[in-house]
């Protein structure tokens, strides 16, 4: 079977968008760098004294901060908005989302700034 020189030009459009299509989606997935984590939620530790600690399925040792025991971002239980965060990471644990964890660089114990789900 003969293709037209037009329909060559379209089918490598196709596989051409396809493969960025692709590309793009890979870029968008989970990872961590010096800022924080983006991935699912696999483990939310909470202290008897209140504070959250928060492992995803990422490594957090990427991140420009010291993760408790290497594994763990913590939220400090007198900290503002530590009850929503909780209510998020459950609600992403539950539901299998993404969430992504923005950490202040250089802290002990890799303290959380915010979340976005």
């Amino acid at each position: 079977m003969l293709f037209t020189r037009k329909t060559k030009i379209h089918i490598l459009s196709v596989i051409g968008g396809a493969l960025l299509s692709g590309l793009s989606l890979s870029s968008a997935s989970a990872q961590c760098t010096s800022k924080g984590c983006k991935g699912q939620i696999s483990t939310i530790y909470v202290k008897s004294n209140g504070d959250l600690h928060i492992n995803t399925d990422q490594d957090e040792t990427e991140a420009n901060c010291t993760p408790l025991g290497n594994v763990y971002f913590t939220v400090k239980s007198g900290e503002d908005g530590r009850d929503m965060y909780l209510a998020m990471l459950l609600s992403a644990k539950a539901q299998n989302e993404e969430v992504y964890i923005r950490i202040i660089e250089n802290s002990t114990d890799c303290e959380v700034k915010y979340m976005t789900m």
